[in-house]
């Protein structure tokens, strides 16, 4: 099973309710959106070899650049505009096929 499928898995067996996968726009792609308790969750799925691979500052960026696509998602879903956000991310290691953490990093 690849990481994002985990993830997804993981995400609604919390109770959330997927609302896409690998959504893309201009500024690059969302691998999971989900809604729980009225937020809006943007998910991005890290798989990664090793644990002194993972960079806290690459994770950071790319929360940044989740804004453009973060704009496109609710720009298709004007009714979600008044809905809380929080951007996520699910680290997994690439041998074992497990989840390492759930880090949610920033919630707008």
């Amino acid at each position: 099973m690849c990481g994002e499928m985990l993830a997804a898995a993981a995400v609604a067996a919390a109770g959330h309710a997927i609302l896409a996968r690998r959504f893309r726009c201009i500024g690059g792609e969302i691998d999971i959106v989900s809604e729980y308790r009225e937020t809006i969750y943007f998910w991005e799925v890290k798989t990664y070899l090793h644990l002194n691979s993972l960079n806290p500052t690459s994770l950071k960026l790319k929360a940044l650049r989740f804004k453009k696509c973060i704009r496109s998602f609710l720009n298709l879903n004007p009714h979600m505009f008044d809905m809380n956000i929080a951007i996520g991310f699910y680290l997994l290691h690439q041998k074992k096929g497990r989840i390492l953490g759930k880090i949610r990093i920033v919630r707008l």
